[in-house]
């Protein structure tokens, strides 16, 4: 049954063209927004100059343009209050340069002239730098590089409100580019070039800022841009990253621990658990990286000037062995710290105050223009009812009316609207498993390594140009790049074999106990009076200093021993390490200590694997080491499938011997064959949307013919039998099912399948045709199943796989095992 729709297609102002009234009747409103579509392109007009078209109640008036008319005129003399069309006090000036799409309105009703005059644009210049980020980013987008005026501000701050549909691309990119805090520098020319590469990026499908933050922080990682130079920025103020979250040494470690986790993209004022948690961790365990990075960026001029998120950037971006090696570090930090500038201090007001003052007549548009509007609102607890807290919105799938679609993309297939043949198996599992699948979404799918190797297959056999976009395939690693540490360590052991040999420690002593046995021995202390008294008579006379020797005490006599045995000079140690003894040894002979600490020494041969590239380098600065390699390969292959080089050489392999068979290598490289389109259409019997999309389709001007690629494993069945357990494959894997729904809504004459196996070194490959018979029997099965999920939609009762009281029976073996136990 139709209804009418009205909807307002609201011009942006950088186009210049008008605002559109359109209305039509249509069965619902998916169709009454093509109508509309179709009449912007009649027209001449292009949809990119115009907002996403907004619903309205339909107007009940006497000069209501005609159905399925655009209409201009309709706009100068109704405008939107609360989604109904009010009647403006005096209509806007018909533009002069283009007439209106409607030839001629109806005439309006008399009215009394108006007497009061349409209020006077505000044209106070705005301060582009005093606005909030994701004002500027909103203004950029409606008015492009250029001054502004208060009277900008409300249509910007709408695009911000972001309710309905109407701006929501406008209102991601807004966000995003305000979460970006390291964009603030920009001015309003590289805010409109950042925008052409979002829009240029998505192709005008714009996605939900969380997704955008992340674009734009991996392009500017990618790219960094040399920025304007700040000549006003001091030290004196720290950068406030957020009321009371300044940018100091605990934060900047802070940024440090999380920059050397193996992630990116997250907000570092608020990251995730896991996040945090394992910065703590290195901050307690005091890591040696961290502090060498931590040393290295404290003694580096001006680091308190430069915003966090660059410091994160630059530590992602370095190798992970870098910081055990503190002048590679150094280095790193000096080159990559010289395109970033200080980020500028905000100008005192006076400074930056309007020439002109705003009326007071649009308080809201004053407030949103003053620095209040970029300040927290939580300066005191809330003691109202708290409100339920507003989700995201949610990110609307695209929908396909019935047709035929070629090159549409796989991910706005999959996404899209309708029931494909694989939800179909799903049901067949049980109606509780579909639900859950793709209607509750409480099941997730699950990736496997099968899969993987289909998918690459596929692409490989049918779209090889896809091959780079899609995959990023894993490097091969070079001869001389070190793979492990037993490699390091040959290396190391190698170098250290050609050093020259230094002294070992029990040389080393052996030329101090040298030294001590040449010295003079001490006289003993003890004894009788008369061994005393020749140890006395046999003393130098410098230290004979009794007056009557004779006579005199063994304590006496003691002194002067005591003194004489301090006189002698003192053996050199022979105890400690082996720098303790070279000083020992330089006391005797300087020359051969000096020789010997001229000696390189060896490198130490163990440790963790990062000390071990470190060691490395000091003897091969272009040493290159395979954990760096793929490090760097996997952070290029963000947002694409990682494919192994064993992997891509059995898929080519695979794809070899389909292209080189005498029955699918024709097919599959025919001239007049498309690959991948996508049709989308309606159950005559249940009247839900299915779709499909084979993955050849051949149209000989005689008949249409269509092809699914399939890869098995069955290298060891007999020949015999393979025809069985191909068609065995064919049935529990309801292959006919998909069959039947491509036949139908493809139109297609006659469908083939081609297996081909995948064990490595056996890829046979078997053309097999679907007979007729099979053909309905997937019509059957399919339409079957459609019927039960229509029932299950209606009643919203989704059964699991068993519903009722079943009986367990025997089988015959057991049944004759207990005919033969009873008798």
């Amino acid at each position: 049954m139709s209804e009418t729709f009205a909807f307002l297609t609201k011009a942006k102002k950088k186009s210049g063209k008008p605002d559109m009234m359109f209305w039509c009747s249509a069965n619902n409103e998916r169709i009454a927004r093509s109508k509309l579509s179709i009449a912007l392109d009649a027209a001449g007009l292009d949809e990119a100059d115009y907002f996403n078209p907004q619903r309205t109640h339909l107007p009940v008036v006497d000069d209501l343009p005609a159905e399925e008319t655009l209409s201009s005129d309709f706009c100068r003399h109704y405008q939107m209050v609360d989604n109904d069309w009010v009647r403006r006090q005096a209509p806007l000036p018909a533009p002069q340069e283009e007439a209106s799409v409607v030839s001629q309105m109806s005439p309006a009703p008399d009215t009394p002239a108006p007497t009061q005059q349409e209020q006077e644009p505000d044209e106070t210049r705005l301060d582009f730098w005093q606005l909030p980020l994701e004002q500027r980013a909103a203004l950029v987008q409606l008015y492009g590089p250029r001054d502004y005026y208060l009277d900008d501000l409300p249509t910007a701050l709408e695009i911000l409100n972001a309710e309905g549909e109407i701006y929501t691309g406008n209102y991601h990119m807004a966000v995003a580019i305000g979460k970006c805090s390291e964009l603030a520098q920009r001015d309003a020319d590289g805010l409109d070039a950042l925008i052409m590469q979002i829009q240029q990026r998505y192709n005008h499908l714009i996605p939900h800022w969380p997704e955008l933050v992340t674009f734009i922080r991996q392009h500017r990682a990618d790219k960094a841009e040399p920025r304007p130079p700040a000549n006003d920025a001091t030290s004196e103020t720290p950068i406030m990253l957020a009321p009371g979250r300044p940018f100091d040494t605990d934060f900047l470690r802070h940024t440090i621990a999380c920059a050397l986790q193996p992630a990116n993209g997250y907000d570092l004022l608020e990251p995730e658990p896991t996040i945090v948690a394992r910065a703590q961790q290195l901050m307690a365990d005091n890591d040696k990286a961290l502090a060498i990075w931590y040393k290295l960026l404290t003694d580096t001029p001006g680091i308190w000037e430069v915003h966090p998120d660059d410091i994160f950037a630059m530590i992602q971006a370095a190798p992970e062995s870098i910081a055990w090696d503190e002048d590679a570090t150094r280095r790193f930090i000096d080159e990559n710290l010289s395109v970033i500038q200080p980020v500028p201090r905000r100008k005192h007001a006076q400074d930056t105050a309007p020439t002109r003052e705003a009326t007071p007549d649009n308080m809201a548009a004053l407030f949103a223009a003053s620095p209040l509007a970029s300040l927290p609102t939580e300066s005191a607890p809330d003691t109202a009812t708290p409100t339920q807290e507003q989700e995201p919105d949610k990110i609307t799938p695209p929908r396909f009316e019935p047709g035929r679609y070629p090159g549409l993309s796989s991910a706005d297939y999959h996404a899209a609207n309708g029931i494909s043949s694989t939800m179909l198996k799903d049901a067949r599992i049980s109606l509780m498993y579909f639900h859950g699948r793709h209607i509750a979404k409480t099941i997730p799918r699950q990736e496997s390594p099968a899969l993987l190797l289909g998918a690459l297959i596929h692409t490989l056999a049918l779209e090889p140009e896809k091959f780079a976009t899609e995959y990023a395939l894993e490097p091969q690693l070079p001869p001389d790049v070190f793979t492990s540490s037993e490699s390091m360590k040959k290396a190391i052991e190698a170098h250290n074999a050609t050093l020259p040999t230094p002294l070992s420690t029990e040389q080393l002593k052996a030329h101090l106990l040298a030294h001590n046995a040449g010295l003079p021995t001490p006289l003993p202390l003890s004894g009788s009076a008369d061994e005393l008294a020749q140890l006395y008579a046999a003393l130098p006379a410098a230290f004979q200093t009794l007056d009557q020797p004779e006579g005199a005490s063994a304590a006496a006599i003691k002194k002067c021993l005591k003194a004489y045995n301090a006189s002698l000079p003192a053996p050199l140690k022979t105890g400690g390490g082996r720098e303790a003894l070279l000083e020992q040894l330089a006391q005797i002979d300087p020359a051969l200590a000096d020789a010997e600490r001229q000696k390189p020494q060896p490198l130490n041969t163990s440790g963790k694997k990062e000390e071990l590239m470190a060691s490395l380098r000091q003897i091969q600065p272009d040493a290159r080491f395979a954990d760096e390699i793929l490090a760097d390969w996997q952070r290029q292959a963000v947002g694409k499938i990682p494919v192994s080089q064993a992997q891509f050489a059995q898929c080519r392999a695979i794809c070899d011997a389909l292209l080189a068979d005498a029955l699918a290598g024709p097919l599959l490289r025919h001239p007049r064959r498309e690959v991948e389109v996508s049709y989308f259409g309606l159950d005559d019997n249940t009247g839900l949307e299915i779709r499909v999309r084979p993955d050849v389709e051949i149209d000989t001007g005689h008949a249409r013919i269509g092809l699914d690629l399939k890869s098995v494993s069955l290298g060891y069945v007999k020949q015999d039998n393979l025809r069985a357990r191909l068609h065995r494959e064919i049935i529990e894997r309801d292959y006919h099912l998909s069959a039947g729904m491509y036949c139908d809504l493809a139109m297609l004459d006659q469908f083939f399948w081609i297996f081909v196996n995948k064990d490595p070194g056996y890829h046979w490959v078997a053309l097999v045709e679907a007979s007729p018979d099979e053909l309905t029997l997937g019509r059957l099965e399919y339409q079957r199943q459609l019927a039960a999920i229509r029932q299950a939609m209606d009643s919203n009762h989704w059964p699991g796989p068993i519903v009722d009281v079943i009986t367990d029976e025997l089988t015959d073996y057991e049944q004759r095992r207990l005919e033969n136990l009873a008798a």
